[in-house]
């Protein structure tokens, strides 16, 4: 036999060179197969990497418009006062209205580098009013306990503390916890059955370093034993009281307290000041009670109430309605207990007024009282006046 080249082969030779021409064959057969799976696989890689791309890129547009739409919407849900002068535009039909400043102060949306934000700083009746019904039962079980003994009681912005010459107890609520702190040393209670804390790193719980969290009967049970040990040290006898009810704190909207003025509302920006901003209030030609609750919210109303010291009167007020002004006064007029009494719309007895809101309001005018309704403030305002509290 010969081979291709013409040299002779004899048949093992020639079977040899066969299987290594196969062999070599089947080699190179499978390597191609390899390199197609790897390169199907490869293609199969980057078209799934470009859509994880757009994904994340899809994904991330979406937080970006909604990070941005929340802190715009911070901004115009919550305002804090100014006491720049207002500069009125000309009012406006309701149906034509366009929004105008009824501030000085500009509006500042949230920028791309600096993130607003609205602060809450909750009194202790706020927080208490805001806490679980339980908190509340044990609040006001507490409480009466220790006006058994004869302590009297003091609400502040932070806590209600308990005398009796000086300050021997006090109740506060943080998170789900009603935190009891007494005249005590704490270091006396280390192991034992009471599981207290040493307060006294915090300057007004000084006097009443032991703090004791209540969040179920059993240790309501163990802070009564405490409260007995602290009374036998100071000679205190036992007399039950009733001063305080869970049901006098029914819950209330954030906003609601916000109005009460139980919670103080600071808006924050990204540097860390404090910045006055006002919401943008739309100035029309006249409006009504319904079109003022849509128009503006509690919140903005309790902040755009004007304050002048130094002339309140006390004694019960006399009640007069928007409509009322609107009927009798024209168009920047001012309206105050004198020029009421001059238009015979308040006895000539009275000494103080309270305007509340009802009907229809067409003009702007500014307004002293003694006190305002809500919705009455949101009235004078959205018609271009101004809403005097004299405090």
């Amino acid at each position: 036999m010969k081979n291709l080249l013409g040299f002779a082969l004899t048949e093992g030779q020639f079977y040899i060179a066969m299987g290594v021409t196969a062999a070599v064959a089947v080699i190179l057969a499978a390597v191609i197969v390899c390199m197609v799976i790897l390169e199907k696989k490869s293609q199969k890689n980057l078209r799934e990497q470009s859509a994880l791309q757009d994904e994340v890129v899809a994904t991330s547009s979406d937080n970006i418009e909604q990070t941005q739409q929340s802190a715009d919407e911070s901004v115009t849900q919550q305002q804090v006062v100014s006491d720049a002068p207002v500069e009125q535009p000309q009012p406006q039909p309701v149906a034509v209205a366009v929004a105008h400043t009824a501030s000085a102060t500009q509006v500042r949306p949230a920028s791309s580098d600096s993130q607003t934000t609205v602060r809450y700083n909750k009194s202790f009746l706020a927080r208490l009013i805001q806490s679980k019904d339980n908190t509340k039962r044990y609040f006001a079980e507490v409480a009466n306990y220790l006006c058994g003994y004869g302590l009297r009681s003091r609400v502040s912005w932070h806590c209600v503390s308990f005398r009796k010459g000086e300050t021997v107890a006090k109740l506060n609520v943080r998170g789900k916890s009603l935190c009891l702190y007494l005249a005590l040393d704490p270091a006396k209670y280390a192991d034992t059955k009471y599981r207290v804390e040493d307060a006294s790193d915090v300057k007004r719980f000084q006097q009443v370093p032991l703090l004791a969290r209540i969040r179920s009967d059993r240790a309501e049970k163990y802070a009564f034993e405490l409260i007995d040990q602290l009374a036998s040290q100071l000679g205190l006898t036992q007399t039950p009281s009733s001063a305080f009810k869970a049901s006098d704190y029914p819950f209330d909207s954030t906003e609601n307290l916000v109005a009460r003025k139980l919670i103080k509302v600071k808006i924050i920006k990204g540097n860390g000041e404090g910045e006055i901003v006002r919401e943008p209030i739309k100035i029309v030609s006249a409006v009504t009670l319904e079109q003022a609750e849509e128009l503006m919210s509690d919140i903005t109303a309790a902040t755009v109430v004007e304050k002048r010291s130094g002339v309140h009167k006390s004694g019960k007020k006399f009640v007069v309605n928007v409509d009322t002004l609107g009927a009798n006064f024209q168009k920047g007029d001012l309206v105050n207990l004198q020029t009421l009494k001059d238009k015979k719309l308040v006895p000539n007895k009275q000494t103080a007024v309270k305007i509340l809101a009802r009907g229809m309001l067409d003009k702007a005018l500014t307004v002293e009282a003694d006190d305002f309704s809500l919705d009455a403030v949101k009235m004078i305002v959205l018609t271009g006046g101004k809403a005097i509290k004299l405090d």
